[in-house]
């Protein structure tokens, strides 16, 4: 299994084995799982093949794609790059502390 950590800042990236060092053995691992650090927007996931993911986990997302990728158009360039990476019985996993106040009908676009 490989899991991809992903952040559009590339220092936040590059800290992430310092501030936890117990996943260096998952960064170098040639057998098990193993992590990948990838920078990448999350409204462009186009280093992704359509339908190749088993599951998205987005933590504390949605209210900075709302912020810095215009608004309601950020969030569905969001789901539609996830529902095109997503296999068919793939899963997003999603939290967020923050709330938006969004349209009731924004998450009916798929």
């Amino acid at each position: 299994m490989t899991v991809v950590a992903s952040d559009i800042d590339e220092g936040i990236l590059k800290s992430l084995p310092v501030r936890h060092p117990h996943l260096k053995r998952y960064l170098d691992s040639k057998s098990g799982a193993q992590l990948k650090l990838q920078q990448f927007n999350a409204i462009d996931m186009s280093c992704f093949e359509n339908h190749s993911l088993e599951g998205i986990n987005a933590s504390s997302l949605l209210h900075e794609v709302f912020s810095y990728e215009n608004g309601e158009l950020g969030l569905k360039k969001f789901f539609q790059e996830a529902h095109r990476t997503l296999k068919n019985n793939g899963i997003l996993v999603y939290r967020d502390p923050e709330y938006i106040k969004i349209r009731k009908n924004l998450l009916f676009f798929l």
